[in-house]
């Protein structure tokens, strides 16, 4: 009789235990524009995984509250994440754009809601309620300035199509050593050719390249520099997207020409091949078969920012702290009073996840994190080295096996040497 009650005294504290935590639904918001389908299908996929981790609020279930909205539109995203808000959600994720992801933030942030980012963003400082996953862009500029520093190149061209690429390359822009170089700086001409540019500069005698352009128009960039002969076994491009893995590059793995980029994504991460298994049932990332499927970054990211959120809500539930999550009206403007508690948790903890270590410095930036460097070859991309904010660029590919292909690539080939005496120090914009 006695260890009766006792088992019902200690089952009576779980139980208080379990009600002072976290409740068993947790809702969440996510906004997700048109064009965004592929990043939609990785969320709710990520959200299905953290519910079936045993390891993870394993009193709890996430559910997820999705609105779509066009792209741009804050008006509609102003309207949409009250919607949310008045679900009683514990956090929003998205949406991706600049314009309407201010407008989510600053409802946010007035309603002390966590709002969850996983795009490029060039503020100086964070809002109190926004956590981003993206890597911070002075850490992502000085990798490429690392990078160009690296390879030592004399002289080089930086081709940009948008405005924010000089935001992104300002660390190298800015860099004392830039003045010992010949640097040509262009910007694509909006509905112009990309080759046109791309000869002009030819011209000029560069035969190193900086290009920052959207992932999808890079291909298109490389095959119009090929129909100018400017890809070449003299001519060196290097890549700013972070998703250089997933364009098909197989038109120009054979011509020598040195392709490079980074990639954020670890596809030695634990969780990366389980990951793949159960999302690319629709989105396979495979073009005809010709290449093995790749997650890009904002697919890995969105992933890593829901098991972010799940782990903080884990930590915080292990405190016993009552979290209850309530209707928020936009028109009343009471805050939420935990969503403070689970923003600094997001910040202070770290995880391992398909893009690497997740951890947050003492501004709330993501300003320490590994990037792989990629080298298109005969066999496609390969890693050949690494950069981290502590060590910069450490090159650890097989130097010997490209110094074949270079050989193999200039059989047969006559070379003029030329040699001119000039002396020059320009940076020049246009």
């Amino acid at each position: 009789m006695e260890v009766h009650y006792v088992l019902m005294f200690w089952g009576f504290l779980y139980q208080i235990k379990v009600s002072q935590g976290l409740p068993e639904l947790i809702r969440v918001g996510a906004m997700f524009e048109s064009g965004d389908e592929m990043l939609q299908t990785a969320f709710s996929t990520a959200i299905d995984r953290m519910n079936s981790d045993s390891a993870i609020l394993s009193n709890s279930q996430l559910s997820a509250s999705i609105e779509q909205l066009g792209h741009q539109d804050s008006f509609q995203a102003s309207r949409k994440v009250c919607d949310l808000l008045s679900k009683g959600v514990a956090a929003i994720f998205g949406p991706q754009s600049e314009e309407s992801s201010s407008t989510v933030q600053s409802f946010c942030d007035a309603m002390h809601v966590p709002h969850v980012e996983i795009r490029w963003d060039f503020r100086a400082q964070v809002d109190n309620h926004s956590v981003n996953l993206f890597p911070h862009t002075t850490s992502l500029g000085r990798a490429y300035r690392d990078y160009v520093k690296e390879k030592d190149w004399k002289s080089f061209a930086i081709m940009y199509e948008e405005n924010e690429a000089l935001v992104r390359l300002q660390e190298l822009l800015k860099d004392p050593s830039i003045r010992e170089r010949r640097v040509l700086v262009k910007q694509f001409i909006q509905g112009r050719e990309y080759r046109k540019t791309i000869k002009e500069v030819g011209r000029a005698g560069i035969k190193n390249f900086v290009i920052d352009v959207p992932t999808e128009k890079i291909q298109m960039v490389l095959k119009h520099a090929q129909q100018v002969d400017m890809m070449s076994e003299y001519h060196n491009y290097f890549l700013t997207s972070l998703d250089l893995h997933t364009v098909d590059l197989e038109d120009f793995q054979y011509g020598g020409t040195n392709i490079t980029g980074f990639r954020l994504v670890d596809e030695k991460a634990r969780e990366y091949l389980d990951f793949l298994r159960s999302w690319k049932t629709e989105y396979d990332g495979v073009d005809n078969g010709k290449r093995k499927p790749a997650l890009n970054t904002d697919v890995a990211l969105i992933y890593d920012a829901v098991k972010l959120f799940s782990t903080a809500l884990h930590d915080l539930d292990g405190t016993s702290r009552k979290i209850d999550i309530r209707e928020i009206s936009c028109q009343a403007e009471q805050p939420w009073p935990h969503g403070n508690s689970i923003v600094n948790y997001m910040r202070m903890i770290n995880i391992n996840g398909l893009t690497g270590n997740v951890k947050f410095d003492q501004y709330g930036f993501r300003s320490d994190f590994n990037l792989k460097i990629l080298q298109l070859g005969q066999e496609g991309l390969k890693e050949i080295g690494e950069w981290t904010p502590h060590a910069g660029i450490n090159m650890t590919g097989n130097y010997s096996k490209a110094y074949e292909e270079a050989i193999q690539s200039l059989k047969n080939k006559t070379l003029v040497v030329t040699t001119l005496l000039v002396s020059f120090i320009s940076l020049r914009i246009e």
